[in-house]
């Protein structure tokens, strides 16, 4: 009888503590927990088909992003973790069902993407990897098939989306545009400056962009002490001089102040030639006066030979009537000359239009330094320099001034 009352006894004094046992979301002291027979719950747990992380420390529901052994996640602000393609604070990722932000390329809907293998962050544009190159479009969506991107053809992977036309041969390098042309020189594509070689095709390098300012008697006496300080110019290009034998009244003085403050720079000499016999002596002139005046080319520029339209009003003569033939014989007189007796790379400055309308296709590839006051070089031929502006304004320089994008 006595063992009786005790169990009794037992069973009222427990089952208060069974009838309140905590179960399911509970807030507590401002945090959210989660029981399961009056027991805390810590890590990925699902509720009512929601996903939800409680902390394995102390075990109050996570808002926000989170980092463990699985890898990262976020919460929204009811602590649920996110699944699938979500924005989260102004940024694109992609979670996989078990919540865990994804990186690398992901297949969505039949849909490529690619997400950042740095910050799982959904990328456009143009992008590089060991893989090779391949564009996403405002979407964060990889191209396929054939696109123009930036005035360029490409032809894209129908699986990966890599860049076709990269081909490895004698373990070297070469870019072949959809067209079957293959890319000489420099060439702006996939959001990069590649340098290929102007005969072989042979990549050489990715090339960096060296800003340049072309400057002549117009700009009188210019303070190039700030110009370097303003930090706007990289190189100069200086007009040694015009015609047969005429000296830029301020070529000496630019070319020793470049060279007392260490600026890298070249020289163009602009022509009123009419034929062969006069370009050989306009080179005659440029090599004569480098050598006498012991000018010192920077290693990676050319010499410019400067064909534009001119006109001489007193005698009348022009550059009008010349002919592609013509100044094919020009360029490859003053260019053959120049580059004989200098041992130095010598090539073209013209404007886009003047080198596809009066050059023939023959020696436009000489045309290097290239004239288009644009905001893009639409030119598609080789090129190691784009003129961009005749009125730049430079610290040091009364003024407008001539400006280039140079990629070496």
């Amino acid at each position: 009888m006595k063992n009786k009352l005790l169990l009794c006894l037992l069973i009222i004094m427990i089952f208060p503590i069974i009838v309140n046992a905590k179960e399911g979301l509970q807030v507590e002291n401002g945090k959210t927990y989660y029981y399961e027979n009056d027991i805390k719950v810590n890590g990925f747990k699902i509720i009512d088909n929601k996903l939800y992380f409680f902390s394995r420390v102390d075990y109050a529901l996570k808002q926000g992003w989170q980092h463990a052994k699985e890898g990262y996640w976020y919460q929204n602000n009811d602590g649920e973790v996110l699944i699938g393609k979500q924005e989260v604070e102004g940024n694109t990722y992609y979670f996989d069902e078990k919540g865990i932000m994804q990186q690398g390329f992901i297949t969505d809907n039949n849909e490529l993407y690619f997400y950042s293998r740095v910050n799982g962050v959904l990328k456009q544009g143009w992008q590089h990897a060991s893989e090779g190159a391949w564009y996403q479009d405002e979407s964060g969506k990889v191209l396929r098939g054939n696109h123009n991107i930036e005035d360029r053809d490409y032809k894209f992977n129908d699986t990966t989306g890599l860049v076709e036309g990269f081909r490895k041969e004698n373990n070297k390098t070469y870019y072949y545009n959809p067209d079957g042309t293959q890319a000489k020189g420099i060439q702006y594509m996939c959001g990069r400056f590649y340098l290929f070689n102007e005969n072989t095709g042979e990549f050489e390098k990715y090339a960096s962009v060296i800003n340049v300012i072309d400057v002549s008697a117009h700009q009188k006496d210019i303070n190039w002490s700030q110009v370097k300080k303003s930090g706007l110019v990289d190189a100069v290009i200086l007009r040694l001089g015009y015609g047969q034998g005429y000296m830029d009244k301020y070529f000496v003085q630019n070319k020793n102040e470049l060279e007392r403050l260490g600026i890298p720079y070249s020289v163009y000499l602009f022509s009123y030639a009419e034929n062969k016999e006069e370009a050989l002596k306009e080179s005659e002139f440029l090599v004569k006066a480098i050598k006498e005046n012991k000018v010192h080319i920077y290693k990676d520029f050319s010499i410019f030979y400067d064909l534009e339209d001119w006109e001489i009003k007193s005698t009348g003569e022009n550059s009008y009537g010349i002919s592609k033939d013509t100044y094919s014989d020009m360029i490859t007189t003053f260019i053959e000359n120049t580059e004989k007796n200098l041992c130095i790379q010598t090539r073209v400055y013209a404007s886009k239009n003047y080198i596809e309308t009066r050059f023939d296709p023959s020696v436009q590839k000489y045309a290097t330094w290239v004239a288009q006051w644009n905001n893009k070089l639409t030119y598609k031929g080789n090129y190691e320099g784009w003129q961009y502006t005749d009125c730049l304004s430079v610290p040091g320089i009364n003024g407008c001034v001539d400006a280039s994008k140079f990629y070496y």
